[in-house]
């Protein structure tokens, strides 16, 4: 293997680790949460709020994130915010109260964006556009790894505590290697001398974009689909009738099958070479079987086999998605330097919805697990009808044919 293709295979474990360690923060709490309420003094209310606090980060901040990351480059900005955060987090293993814990992971949380939003960007320099779907769908898989561990293995820490210091010193691991590995492309805006006038121009270029819009709203409600249906998924089960050992097992399958599930689709998506059907389908299929599944299949192993085939579906919703972001680009509406606020654009949407959506449905909906569901697929089958307005950024779409028709007639 080329010292080239180690570099960027490496990129894509460290960033997929970045994303397990953002997803495993986010549901460490959860997962100890008898342990959390008493150290802490929590209500419910306060663990759900601490459970969703990264969200918040992502909304106010991500847009200033990615610009600032645009404006000095993908080496010198996310290393510093990286430090940052890492500081933070162990400056949170000394504190015994509900609101100390809650400013500092918020902190932390808006200090590790990076993580979870700069991958088109990184991967544009690294990959070729027919690859990007599954380059991303693996980073993407990282926050499903994350929350997996998490339920998996926190219960194990012997004090909440522990599992904290453990986030921290993955945080300091994960800094000292974006230091060492990551470098400034040279067409980037940080590399070299400034480009004045490139980003008053080019964040407006972002912010009008019509692709990035649609991309976003894509993005956004894919997350809080997901987050809503992760959320329910226990108690759904529940009052469908089965024990809680038995729903708990179906929360697992469905967790497994998303994070497979979205490593495979991306591959697929490139190998079909066209983004908007195969996203239809993974949509659609995913929403309106989970449904069916929760609706009409026999409780028990049918159940918990069908929550998983479906899982496994719609788990493209969101890797493939952002696949799109780094190819925006062809479009002509911005250019390749403006990817990181392009991708703190889709961020500050996942952001929203990840927090607004789930509250809104659990308000309405409260203890109707069908209600949840139908309403579940009424907008995962409205999201992917949505992604077919978006312009065809696939390798075999008509704007890659373009541009390599346009290549290969430059160097006749």
């Amino acid at each position: 293997m080329s010292n080239k293709n180690f570099i960027r295979y490496a990129l894509v474990v460290l960033m997929f680790l970045a994303l397990t360690l953002n997803g495993f923060t986010n549901m460490v709490f959860s997962a100890r949460a008898v342990d959390v309420m008493e150290k802490y003094g929590m209500t419910q209310t306060q663990l759900t709020s601490i459970s969703g606090v990264s969200n918040l980060g992502g909304f106010f901040f991500s847009i200033l994130v990615g610009y600032l990351t645009d404006r000095f480059g993908l080496r010198k900005f996310p290393s510093l915010v990286f430090v940052g955060a890492s500081a933070v987090a162990v400056l949170r293993l000394f504190v015994s109260s509900y609101w100390p814990l809650w400013i500092l992971t918020f902190i932390s949380s808006a200090l590790w964006l990076p993580a979870t939003m700069l991958g088109p960007k990184l991967f544009s320099y690294y990959f070729k556009p027919k690859e990007m779907a599954s380059v991303m769908s693996v980073y993407s898989a990282g926050s499903g790894m994350g929350t997996t561990l998490a339920f998996a293995i926190a219960a194990m820490f012997p004090s909440t505590r522990a599992a904290l210091a453990f986030i921290a010193v993955g945080m300091i691991l994960i800094t000292i290697a974006w230091i060492v590995m990551v470098k400034d492309p040279e067409h980037d805006s940080g590399k070299g001398q400034r480009q004045e006038d490139a980003p008053s121009l080019n964040i407006f270029s972002v912010l009008k974009s019509p692709t990035m819009i649609k991309i976003m709203l894509c993005g956004g409600l894919a997350v809080g689909c997901a987050i809503l249906i992760n959320s329910y998924a226990v108690t759904c089960m529940i009052g469908k009738g089965m024990n809680p050992a038995m729903a708990g097992t179906t929360a697992t399958v469905m967790n497994l099958c998303l994070l497979f599930g979205s490593m495979v689709s991306g591959f697929l998506v490139d190998k079909i070479g066209k983004y908007n059907l195969p996203y239809l389908f993974i949509c659609a299929v995913g929403g309106i079987g989970y449904y069916l599944v929760y609706a009409f299949v026999p409780t028990g192993i049918p159940t918990m086999l069908g929550m998983g085939i479906c899982s496994f579906i719609v788990a493209g919703s969101i890797g493939v998605n952002m696949g799109r972001i780094a190819l925006i680009p062809m479009t002509g509406e911005f250019g390749p330097e403006m990817g990181g606020m392009a991708g703190g654009m889709n961020q500050t949407a996942a952001g929203l919805f990840g927090w607004l959506f789930p509250v809104i449905v659990a308000a309405v909906f409260k203890d109707n697990y069908v209600g949840v569901f139908t309403c579940g697929a009424v907008c995962l089958v409205l999201l992917g009808l949505f992604g077919l307005t978006v312009p065809e950024l696939g390798n075999k779409g008509e704007l890659a044919m373009a541009a390599k028709s346009a290549q290969g007639a430059k160097s006749i």
